[in-house]
């Protein structure tokens, strides 16, 4: 990776930064036109200095600018006949599903509270952070089951197993496919 681009974003990711502080403040209308015309160049300028960069680090750029995926590419070359993504969005009051099959999408809303599913949640994995893997208990497993895959499971079409899906075997990153058998 050449260091000057990367010092360059840096240095463009800076002056954004700056630039925001000072909107924040008390403006003229005219200075706030002024930054907002500098904001949107410097926008500008980062926007052309990331294609540069993907154009000659695409693995650096893969990692630093993920693209997100569309409901098309998971349909048309990630799902196989029968398997389903399912996405959960975490708003305060309510956990949003969305089921993605290979010819539908499907949705959901669950009653559950932000603060119920992740205590859920930390009841599950504090075992595993404290290292201690015997105080594991399966009731807590199944308990998060029937918050997240019970109310749809009829929506599922099957037995659930998963296959990992990421841009990179190495990735953090990446989501998990619902398989109506063996994946």
């Amino acid at each position: 990776m050449n260091p000057a681009l990367i010092d360059e974003e840096h240095r463009l990711y800076g002056t954004l930064f700056e630039i925001r502080k000072v909107l924040q403040q008390s403006l003229t209308e005219a200075q706030r036109a002024t930054l907002m015309a500098e904001h949107h160049t410097r926008e500008q300028e980062l926007a052309i200095l990331k294609q540069k960069i993907r154009s000659t680090n695409p693995r650096y750029a893969e990692r630093q600018y993920p693209q997100p995926v569309t409901v098309d590419h998971v349909q048309r070359d990630l799902l196989r006949e029968g398997d389903v993504l399912v996405e959960y969005l975490v708003g305060e009051e309510e956990l949003y599903v969305f089921i993605i099959g290979k010819a539908r999408v499907e949705t959901q809303t669950l009653q559950i509270r932000k603060t119920d599913l992740s205590a859920q949640v930390a009841r599950l994995i504090a075992p595993f952070q404290a290292g201690s893997f015997k105080e594991w208990h399966r009731g807590l497993a199944y308990n998060l089951y029937q918050t997240l895959f019970h109310p749809i499971k009829k929506r599922l079409r099957g037995r659930i197993r998963s296959r990992r899906f990421g841009p990179s075997s190495s990735s953090q990153t990446g989501f998990y496919i619902i398989c109506p058998s063996r994946c």
